[in-house]
């Protein structure tokens, strides 16, 4: 049964491969035939390649020096504080935990020097029972203009000497106004994901940064000259100490595959109709040479 089934088979691919053979032979000849059709078609293949490398070369030309973010880098030394903007919010008071005198003396000279420096910051300051802020009203939750968590400081200290070799805190703070995160704007769409935009790209908006470069920094810095002054019982002059930070790591940014994404489906689909149109041409052609 294999045998007899399997002589068809070969049969029938003996006949395709005929007909093939016979198709591709007076395409050769019909080619031959018309020269100068034939030199039309391979230079419009070129001519589709010159198009999309010369696409390629203008974006590049005219966006890559743009937009191409600049490579990891350390920038200059700086202070904080002199970016910090005055307080756009109806936050005015800053909490902190535990509640102990070495906390207190901390978290009040750095308000304090921040008044001194900074247009509008708020001068209120609070403990708080709970280092979750479970305690707070809902109305307190949103007076908070920052949180401040000593979270190796316990209620035994009571002076410099009992502070710890090294002290940790968190920082946290609203962002509300001027300086809200608009998470839901700066997350990245689906489209942006499926065109290949590099995570390092959304680190130069300015709105993921600006909490963070015009209020939270400069808080940060006062906090750290107030321990040093709480520990070292020396005022530092607050041009004594700086902070270093880095820029974003390098990226490119290919605007081919982005801004003029829509450019690579159309030119394909340029080309795909040409094709069309070609070989629907030849065949009505061929139709009518048999008519005659």
């Amino acid at each position: 049964m294999d045998q007899v089934d399997n002589q068809p088979r070969r049969g029938g691919c003996m006949k395709f491969l005929g007909e093939y053979k016979a198709l591709l032979v007076k395409m050769l000849i019909l080619t031959k035939r018309k020269r100068k059709q034939t030199i039309a078609e391979f230079l419009l293949a070129y001519v589709f390649v010159a198009l999309l490398l010369g696409m390629r070369y203008l974006l590049d030309r005219d966006h890559n020096g743009l937009r191409q973010i600049p490579p990891l880098r350390q920038l200059p030394e700086f202070r904080p504080f002199d970016t910090m903007l005055s307080n756009s919010t109806t936050a005015n008071m800053t909490y902190y935990y535990p509640n102990n005198p070495c906390t207190t003396a901390i978290v009040t000279t750095a308000v304090n020097n921040l008044v001194q420096h900074v247009s509008g910051f708020p001068n209120g300051t609070q403990v708080i029972p709970d280092s979750t802020i479970s305690s707070l009203t809902d109305a307190q939750v949103q007076s908070i203009f920052a949180y401040i968590y000593f979270t190796n400081i316990n209620s035994s200290c009571t002076n410099p000497s009992s502070m710890p070799d090294q002290i940790q805190y968190t920082l946290r703070m609203q962002e509300n106004g001027l300086n809200f995160y608009y998470a839901q704007s700066v997350k990245p769409s689906k489209k942006d994901i499926l065109w290949k935009h590099a995570p390092e790209e959304y680190c130069q908006e300015n709105r993921t940064m600006v909490n963070y470069t015009t209020q939270f920094l400069g808080v940060q810095y006062f906090i750290d000259l107030s321990i040093i002054q709480y520990v070292t019982n020396i005022t530092p002059s607050e041009s004594s100490v700086y902070m270093n930070h880095f820029e974003c790591p390098d990226v490119y940014v290919d605007q081919l595959h982005s801004g003029f994404n829509f450019f690579v489906p159309l030119f394909f689909s340029i080309i795909y109709l040409v094709t069309f149109v070609l070989n629907l041409g030849y065949i009505v052609e061929e139709r009518a040479n048999k008519t005659k």
